[in-house]
Order: structure tokens, then C-alpha cells, then sequence
């Protein structure tokens, strides 16, 4: 009796060992994902995640990886649970907060965002993505000038991070600092030759210093190894506008539209290539197609008004003026200083709309 007792007994604890996970299983998703993560496979990676954390609730890795993904995936408010789930348990793990931060910075919630850097920062000083994050931060707010000593420290010492340098050599261009935007650029490009914002930045800055050519030179050279990068053809439009090349720059910005659709610039400024050479159909096509993008957009329909009025279109200066207005009330005061709709104020209709006092 007591034999078939033992055995019974054995077999219940084989049993509910069966049933265990392995300590192992977590981990095996986790890897998973992260192959997935990094392949840009953000859906697969998040279901491997999920594996773990069934299998491991509390598993530090699966959590952290777990955020990191949500940033990707624009869903800060998540990200920041199995963030804050890390902290529970570690509440010195500086990299958590540094993503905790960057949660708070893709909304714009820069205080908040600037509070968790710090953090981070005082937790490991030498943590460099943290003060990468608090110079771009500030960057973001304005402050040019605490925005480059961040970044100045992000990139103190040996470091083969890239994107400070291109960081730094916007502000310096916005400092109107063109020959140090320029260093910056290289530097940058030094390490990672494919990056296409330091060749958009080192073109722009070629342009400032008045060397065109090796401007039109970096924004081709994006090209050659990202044929479809519409900021690339949006650059030479604007570059070949300024050098008053209308054909290119009327190539480039239609090449730049075909690539995104949705990009508005290419519009808006093919539109005003179109205004130069007083081809006002032709503007205000491109302006009409820019107001399906963005409806809106007071300035898209005062700058409809503004076409038609120069087309001697009555009926639709008239139309787009009253949106402008209903949009933007203080179009009504600008309106009267445009010589463009002045001769329109016998009509009784625009005097009506430009004139007449506002009902409170």
C-alpha cells in the first residue's frame, strides 16, 4: 500500500513539474525579439515579448525590451507601465529612466522628460544617451545654448555616436555659425556616411557660405544611396529656385510629390516657383492640391484668395477670403493692406467681409 503510495506521489510531482515553465522559456522569447526588434519586425517582436512576460512577469529584460518597442510603436502611455514596472524593481537602473524620458519627450512633455534625464544622469554620469537627451531636449525648447553643452559632453572623449554631431551642427546653423555647423556635419558623416540629415545639414550650410555646386553635390550623393528621399528633392527644388534654374527646380519638387504625397512642402513651394514666373493657374493648382492636405490652414486660403485675386477670379477670391477670415480674423486687417483685394472694395460683398464691423 504503501509502495503504490510513493508512486502516486511521484508521478503527481513529475506531473506538476511538466506544467512549470522553464526557467528558460522567457529568455528564448526574449532573444526572439529582439531579432525581431532589430529587423524592424516590430509585430512579431511584440507577440515574443508578451510570450516572456506570460512566462516571466517580473522578468527585467522582457519589460525593458518591452518599453523600448512601445516608444517605436507611439504608445508612450504603455511603454511607461513596463518602464516603471523595471524602476519597481531596480530603481537605479539609469537606461530605464533615459526611456522613460524619451516617453515624455515624443509628447512633447519636455519638463517631465527633462526630470528623467537628470535623473539618469545622476544615477551614471558618464551615461551618454542621457546627456544626448537633455542637450536634444533643450534643443527642442530653444535654449541653443544649453542644448550644445549637453551635446558637447554626450560626444567628450572617445565616442562613435553620430547623431550628436548632427544635433550640434544645427545649432550652430541656426546660430547662423555656418563653418562650425559645417565641422559638425563632417564630423558626423565621418562616422556614418549614410546618414541623410547631416547631408541635408552640411548642403544646407554649403549653401550659407555661398558654394552652391557642393551644395547640389550632398544633396545628389543622399541619392545615390536613397533614391527615394524626398528631402533630398525638396532640397535641390529650393536650391535651384534660389539660383533661379526654374526647369530643375520644378523637376525636382514634381520628383519630391511623386515620392510622398503627403508631404506638403514640395507643394507650397512649387507653388511659389509657379508665382515667380506669374504662371498663376499653375500656382494655384499646386495651392489647391496643398489645401487637400491641410483644410485647415488659414494661410493655404489667403494664399488662394491672394492667386485668384491675380487671376481677376472674383468669385473665388472672394470664396477663399471668407474662409481665411472665418479661419484667422486678423486675415480681415491684412486683407486691406493687400493691393490685390483694395480694388475689390466697391463690391459689395468684400466690403461687406473686410469692412464692416465684426457682430461681438
Amino acid at each position: 500500500m504503501k509502495r503504490w503510495l510513493v508512486l502516486f506521489l511521484l508521478l503527481v510531482l513529475v506531473s506538476c513539474r511538466g506544467n512549470t515553465p522553464s526557467p528558460f522559456e522567457a529568455q528564448s522569447h526574449i532573444k526572439e525579439g529582439e531579432r525581431f526588434f532589430k529587423a524592424g519586425r516590430y509585430d512579431k517582436a511584440l507577440k515574443e515579448y508578451k510570450k516572456a512576460l506570460a512566462v516571466e512577469p517580473q522578468n527585467q529584460t522582457a519589460n525593458y525590451e518591452m518599453g523600448q518597442l512601445l516608444i517605436e510603436l507611439k504608445e508612450y502611455e504603455k511603454a511607461r507601465c513596463y518602464l516603471q514596472a523595471v524602476l519597481n524593481q531596480s530603481p537605479k537602473y539609469a537606461p530605464a529612466y533615459v526611456f522613460l524620458g524619451e516617453s515624455y519627450y515624443e509628447e512633447k512633455n519636455y519638463p517631465q522628460a527633462l526630470k528623467c534625464f537628470f535623473i539618469a544622469r545622476k544615477l551614471d554620469p558618464a551615461n551618454r544617451e542621457a546627456l544626448q537627451d537633455l542637450g536634444e531636449t533643450y534643443y527642442s525648447m530653444g535654449d541653443l545654448k544649453k542644448g550644445e553643452k549637453y551635446l558637447l559632453q554626450a560626444v567628450k572623449g572617445k565616442s562613435d555616436n553620430f547623431s550628436p554631431y548632427n544635433e550640434l551642427g544645427n545649432i550652430a546653423f541656426e546660430r547662423g555659425l555656418y563653418r562650425r555647423a559645417e565641422g559638425f556635419y563632417r564630423r558626423c558623416l565621418q562616422l556614418n556616411p549614410r546618414y541623410e540629415d547631416a547631408w541635408i545639414g552640411l548642403g544646407k550650410a554649403r549653401e550659407k557660405l555661398h558654394h552652391p555646386r557642393d551644395a547640389e553635390k550632398c544633396y545628389h550623393k543622399i541619392l545615390d544611396f536613397s533614391p527615394q528621399y524626398g528631402e533630398a528633392y525638396l532640397a535641390l527644388g529650393e536650391l535651384y529656385f534660389a539660383q533661379k534654374q526654374i526647369p530643375q527646380a520644378v523637376k525636382a519638387l514634381r520628383r519630391a510629390e511623386k515620392i510622398d504625397p503627403h508631404y506638403r512642402e514640395p507643394y507650397a513651394l512649387l507653388g511659389e516657383v509657379y508665382l515667380s514666373q506669374k504662371d498663376y493657374p499653375a500656382a494655384y493648382r499646386q495651392y489647391e492640391k496643398l489645401f487637400k492636405l491641410a483644410s485647415g490652414d488659414a494661410r493655404i486660403c489667403y494664399k488662394l484668395a491672394l492667386i485668384s485675386g491675380r487671376m481677376q477670379n472674383r468669385g473665388k477670391t472672394l470664396a477663399w477670403l471668407e474662409r481665411a477670415v472665418k479661419m484667422k480674423p486678423a486675415y480681415r486687417l491684412r486683407a486691406l493692406d493687400e493691393p490685390i483685394f483694395k480694388k475689390y472694395l466697391n463690391d459689395k460683398d468684400f466690403f461687406k467681409l473686410l469692412k464692416e464691423p465684426v457682430a461681438p
